[in-house]
């Protein structure tokens, strides 16, 4: 006789988690609801791990059900984030309660939609980091209005609105804590969430809490707009490998203090909007970060001192952001000397939305042999002498985006012609002068948005033209709904079309 079949559920568990790690949320959701050990096994300690699980919270029900939810799920997540909308700061107390079950809580995302006394919610943060030791990464952001007990004092800033975390009454230690990010919304003038009156000059939400409570941070993100959170930024620039820093304060008095620190260990660096040029001080800063990988200066306006401080001192550099608002041909022509590069974003000037290209790697001479992805951002390009430069000097390049771009004559064309070895391509309102691309056949990932000059002939010779497309993303070209579903039918096997307006502009990624 032959032998019996055997079930899917007489395999060993460790067998079925291999099924499962082959299946993607939606199907474990469906495999969940077959039986109890399914029901385990779907929701795995490894799967989990690399989950997040995000709760819009507008209401006290909404805050109850999902409480009971958790409780009942005895799912140990890792990653949380909570927006919460209520209009009862009385309902703090039971975000204490939401996330008592949550034992194996590493990173915890929380932001705030709402009026709220400032002493109220030091209780209830403190409440809740006391039984969170083990977190490994925070993030508050209050987009309400924090509010005083009691009333007007005599500091120096009597209106400014105070701490969000405040814990350092009982000198709680959270020894786990490698990551903060503490943020306040700006940008919110409805005077439902608070009033300018009360604030002309500092909008800041937040006092930073003491060091001393978080001995082994590593990432710090916040905004360095008063004396306390300058001090914080000092007193952990010794053990600091990422810092960003979200805003300055309007008069620009913790720019030149900001400068004049010193992180030795920074690996990620990126800076906000400075109002006025500081190249000195900034190119004294520079000539400090002798570890950097990561620099954002996309933002910051810069002149050639500066760039030959990051030529000079930042080796290291993987990625790095520029602003070339004030810079002429030939200034990146030293650039070879990263030989670690790996991502190059250059942003032109913004103020009248694009800036002349020049060729800033004319003179250049080697190769950056590393260097697989390419960022041009908000520029017009008047000829197309800058491919020949590039062409030689980025040899291996795997990733083009152009960003708010136009070319006046034929500069899409020479760019595929030189890099034919190109597997990623983002065009996001590009325009040009009418050439026809030839499209480079290694293509597997193209995002056009907002590209009026491609038409239906463009795409199918795409899709024609790349048998390793996977993702093609296809907004505001020139071409109509039908052919737009045409080439649907067309595409290689396996490839994905998206034909609309979502897609990422986050610079560091």
């Amino acid at each position: 006789m032959e032998p019996k079949a055997k079930e899917l559920n007489d395999l060993p568990s460790d067998v079925l988690l291999l099924i499962f790690d082959q299946l993607n949320f939606r199907s474990r959701l469906t495999a969940s609801l077959v039986c109890h050990q399914w029901h385990q096994l779907a929701f795995t300690t490894k799967f989990l791990q690399s989950l997040r699980l995000s709760l819009d919270i507008r209401n006290l029900d909404g805050l109850a059900s999902s409480a009971g939810i958790l409780r009942k799920s005895h799912r140990p997540y890792r990653n949380m984030r909570i927006v919460f909308q209520g209009c009862r700061q009385q309902s703090l107390d039971s975000i204490v309660q939401l996330l008592k079950p949550m034992d194996a809580l590493l990173d915890l995302e929380m932001v705030f939609y709402f009026y709220c006394f400032r002493e109220k919610l030091h209780v209830v943060l403190q409440e809740l980091l006391s039984t969170r030791s083990s977190l490994t990464t925070m993030s508050f952001e209050i987009r309400g209005r924090l509010m005083n007990w009691g009333g007007w004092t005599h500091d120096p800033l009597p209106y400014q609105s105070s701490a969000i975390i405040d814990v350092d009454e009982e000198r709680q230690i959270f020894p786990s804590l490698v990551s903060l990010t503490i943020k306040r919304n700006p940008g919110m003038f409805n005077p439902r969430f608070f009033e300018m009156q009360m604030s002309p000059s500092y909008l800041t939400f937040h006092s930073p809490p003491e060091p001393q409570i978080m001995p082994n941070l590593r990432r710090l993100t916040m905004a360095c707009e008063t004396e306390q959170q300058l001090s914080l930024f000092s007193c952990l620039s010794g053990q600091l490998e990422a810092i960003s820093v979200v805003f300055f304060d309007p008069h620009g008095q913790q720019i030149e203090p900001f400068l004049e620190l010193d992180f030795p260990h920074a690996k990620e660096l990126k800076l906000c909007t400075i109002s006025l040029p500081h190249f000195t001080a900034l190119t004294g800063f520079v000539r400090k970060l002798r570890r950097i990988e990561i620099l954002h200066l996309g933002d910051v306006l810069i002149d050639h001192d500066v760039i030959d401080a990051i030529l000079q001192n930042c080796t290291e550099l993987r990625l790095l952001e520029l602003q070339m608002e004030s810079l002429n041909a030939g200034c990146l022509k030293h650039i070879t000397i990263l030989t670690n590069l790996e991502k190059l974003i250059l942003a032109g000037k913004k103020s009248v939305k694009y800036e002349n290209y020049e060729d800033y790697f004319r003179g250049s001479s080697g190769q950056l042999p590393n260097c697989r992805s390419l960022t041009l951002q908000s520029f017009s390009f008047l000829s197309n002498e800058f491919v020949f430069s590039l062409a030689p000097l980025m040899c291996n390049l795997q990733e083009l985006r152009l960003r708010e771009c136009r070319g006046k004559n034929n500069v899409i064309g020479p760019i595929f012609e030189h890099f034919q070895g190109l597997t990623r391509l983002e065009f996001i309102k590009v325009t040009h002068g009418g050439a026809r691309p030839t499209w480079p056949p290694k293509l597997d990932t193209v995002r056009l948005i907002n590209c009026a000059w491609i038409t239906s002939d463009h795409l199918i010779k795409l899709v024609l033209r790349c048998p390793k497309l996977k993702h093609l993303n296809i907004y505001g070209c020139g071409t109509s709904k039908d052919m737009l579903q045409k080439i649907a039918e067309i595409v290689p096997a396996g490839c994905f079309v998206e034909r609309t307006h979502n897609f990422t502009t986050d610079k560091q990624t």
